[in-house]
């Protein structure tokens, strides 16, 4: 089952323990020791994301959990570079690598 997949079937329910099982069950590209809650931050930005709301937090946590450069930088937040004190969506991501200034960094991609 991919994520689009997972997401229809959410959607399909109103029941907040089979929505649970749903995405404890769900494989997360090798990233099945996320708790749920963090698990569910992901499948929100990715609902997010493909509705067409993309902030630059969100790209960035995609690019932690795809492990690849989505803003053109050569650099992958959580592995290369983190924030001393990220946004909300960025606090459940290991700080690794370089530590940069979050209003910097939102500066020099503006």
């Amino acid at each position: 089952m991919d994520v689009n997949q997972l997401l229809k079937q959410i959607s399909k329910t109103n029941n907040i323990d089979q929505i649970c099982e749903l995405i404890r069950r769900y494989d997360f590209g090798g990233y099945n020791y996320l708790d749920l809650n963090t698990k569910v931050n992901v499948l929100i930005l990715r609902a997010l994301t493909d509705k067409g709301f993309k902030t630059l937090a969100s790209v960035l946590s995609q690019e932690y959990y795809s492990d690849e450069d989505l803003d053109g930088d050569e650099l992958v937040y959580g592995k290369d570079f983190h924030f001393k004190d990220p946004p909300y969506i960025l606090q459940q991501i290991p700080k690794s690598g370089k530590e940069l200034d979050w209003e910097e960094y939102k500066k020099s991609k503006i």
